[in-house]
């Protein structure tokens, strides 16, 4: 029988200032492969890139000849295997070239609840940096060059990704974005 739960994550971008975070919630069941996908829409990211989970030095992602790791295949690993207490964490990589580390921490486990048809965020703060930006220190120079207009990358940022508001953070559409996503 699959387990009933639902889980209550909170996933936070590591090492950035402000903070950018969101709080949703998904069945304690759902495969890991699913969690990513989830994860890629509440985080705001485009999934152009490799990802893993890593949990207790283990890790979990799609099993590739191009890396030498032993790597375990998340289509076959569900998050309550993973995360049982609440406070329990695990870290979730996107982009092994920018290296973006999100920390995942079970904040509740909902029981007894109606079967789950797509997963829900409830909040969250700030929006994901754009994809390719060169990591944390590559998002920090594309964010000054995008607030100086004298700087000499501005009209280059403003030309590759328009306006950029890193404040954003749409509740509404990401929702409907999850809805599209059954789980």
């Amino acid at each position: 029988m699959i387990d009933p739960d639902i889980y209550e994550l909170r996933i936070a971008l590591a090492e950035n200032k402000p903070e950018i975070w969101r709080v949703f919630q998904v069945p304690a069941a759902i495969p890991l492969r699913k969690l990513h996908k989830v994860i890629q829409r509440v985080m705001g990211w485009e999934e152009y890139h490799l990802y893993s989970f890593v949990k207790g030095g283990i890790i979990f992602g799609q099993p590739t000849p191009d890396f030498i790791t032993d790597t375990v295949n998340d289509r076959v690993v569900a998050l309550h295997c993973l995360l049982k207490r609440k406070g329990d964490q695990l870290t979730y990589v996107y982009d092994f070239g920018d290296n973006w580390q999100h920390r995942v921490t079970l904040q509740r486990i909902l029981v007894d609840k109606p079967d789950m048809q797509h997963a829900l965020c409830l909040d969250g703060a700030n929006a994901c940096p754009p994809e390719d930006c060169g990591s944390h220190h590559g998002y920090d120079e594309y964010l000054e060059a995008l607030r100086d207009p004298n700087h000499e990358q501005h009209e280059d940022c403003l030309a590759w990704r328009g306006a950029f508001d890193p404040a954003a953070f749409d509740l509404l559409a990401v929702n409907r974005s999850l809805r599209r996503l059954k789980v």
